[in-house]
């Protein structure tokens, strides 16, 4: 049985808190007594060594990615988890990821380019310097590259009809596949 204290300072002034403080991070790795002064309350916490730990667990690796700032690693960790449901954490990421690119595009055209701009002599008003990101680029399709994948079986006859309408290809309904 693992044992801790939680000790609750109801009303307790700074120079208290800060003695618990200073008790609690100098105590040695197998335990320290903390002297109670009668403000607030001790309470014991006891834990199960047979408890299982996979809600915390879970909620370590979830802040992990929140730190990553990826869902991308589950798909490769967390059953369930489809290439779909990435792409849609990734979109939500997206809206999280734009203000900040704004504030630092503000940022830097303010604190940077105008800098800039006024020590070679040039108003920035004028000047109108403005940070693009651009957009994300989107991998070009090439239709030799289709076919080839058609071929090997990648993908269905379904799915190479319907890109290959988006070439222009003008297809008639297959009445012999069902």
């Amino acid at each position: 049985m693992f044992s801790s204290c939680l000790a609750i300072l109801e009303k307790a002034d700074d120079e208290t808190i800060k003695q618990f403080e200073a008790v609690i991070r100098n105590r040695p790795e197998e335990g320290a007594w903390l002297f109670y002064s009668g403000k607030g309350d001790i309470k014991s916490v006891m834990l199960d060594p047979r408890a299982r730990f996979e809600y915390y667990i879970d909620h370590i690796i979830n802040q992990f990615y929140l730190g990553c700032e990826t869902p991308l690693p589950r798909l490769f960790s967390t059953p369930g988890f489809t290439e779909a449901s990435a792409n849609a954490a990734l979109e939500l990421q997206e809206m999280l990821i734009n203000p900040i690119q704004r504030y630092i595009k503000r940022q830097v055209e303010k604190d940077v380019f105008d800098s800039v701009l006024v020590q070679a002599g040039f108003d920035p008003v004028e000047a109108r310097i403005r940070l693009s990101w651009g957009s994300p680029e989107t991998p070009e399709v090439v239709m030799a590259d289709l076919i080839k994948a058609a071929e090997q079986g990648l993908i269905r006859p379904e799915e190479f009809r319907k890109n290959a309408t988006k070439f222009g290809w003008e297809l008639w309904e297959d009445k012999t596949a069902k």
